[in-house]
């Protein structure tokens, strides 16, 4: 049976731990991304996010049929940019999956958005820069936006704009790439930390000179060491240092 694909064409959408509007956030989907429905409840889907595997509850209006080639992803690097769709202009932000730009036109399977206005995509990026791109986005509990992400949200989306897809939740990042000793890390090696119980709690990504950047608060850079981050202007370790893994 072949499996049945959807696409979300808002900006940005909540995946919920359970069927109703108060239920906690556990994650969130931008526009392009695809998913499948394995459950239906009233308005509410069960669904279950490609890129990631992650499953959640979402209303149903939030996505629509996806008729294509699931491979093609090309991630949107400006803050913001404003489309075309059947109900009047719309705003989508950065990481969303723009699948195929053709001319002045995103292709999403059988689906087309024109661009309104001026659009530059660069493609050469490097992640670093991306992330850098992310500061001062504020904390959000099962974000992966720039309005709004958490730690392992934001890795995700970095890493999503080389195509490269991480498990959505810090310790199942933990368990990707290979293990690099500290003091031989390299800028987009990824920092794992860990609870007094030894479970992996947070992620951020390494920089140069022993900095790291992650959601803490915000997307902030500080210090790491053999201890954890360091957070200067609040004088205190943040988060106790677990290990660091390479991603290829």
């Amino acid at each position: 049976m072949k499996q049945e694909l959807y696409y979300v064409h808002l900006a940005v959408i909540p995946v919920r731990a359970e069927p109703r509007d108060p239920a906690e956030i556990v994650t969130q989907l931008l526009f392009g991304e695809l998913l499948e429905v394995l459950e239906e409840k009233e308005q509410w889907r069960k669904i279950r996010c490609l890129h990631d595997g992650y499953e959640g509850w979402t209303d149903e209006k939030l996505f629509k049929p996806f008729k294509g080639n699931k491979k093609q992803s090309h991630r949107l690097y400006a803050n913001t940019l404003t489309i075309n769709t059947p109900t009047g202009p719309q705003t989508i932000i950065k990481g969303a999956n723009l699948h195929k730009i053709k001319g002045n036109t995103i292709e999403i399977g059988e689906d087309e958005y024109a661009i309104l206005g001026t659009h530059t995509q660069n493609w050469k990026e490097n992640l670093e820069t991306i992330a850098m791109s992310y500061l001062n986005a504020p904390y959000l509990w099962g974000g992966r936006s720039i309005f709004g992400v958490d730690c392992s949200g934001f890795t995700q989306i970095v890493f999503a704009f080389k195509n490269i897809d991480l498990p959505r939740d810090a310790y199942q990042q933990a368990e990707e790439g290979k293990m690099i000793e500290l003091g031989n890390q390299k800028p987009m090696d990824l920092a794992f930390f860990i609870n007094s119980k030894g479970k992996v709690i947070h992620v951020g990504i390494c920089l140069e000179d022993s900095k790291i950047i992650h959601a803490y608060g915000k997307i902030r850079i500080d210090k790491l060491d053999e201890k954890g981050i360091w957070v200067a202007d609040m004088n205190k370790y943040s988060h106790t240092f677990s290990h660091i893994r390479r991603i290829s």
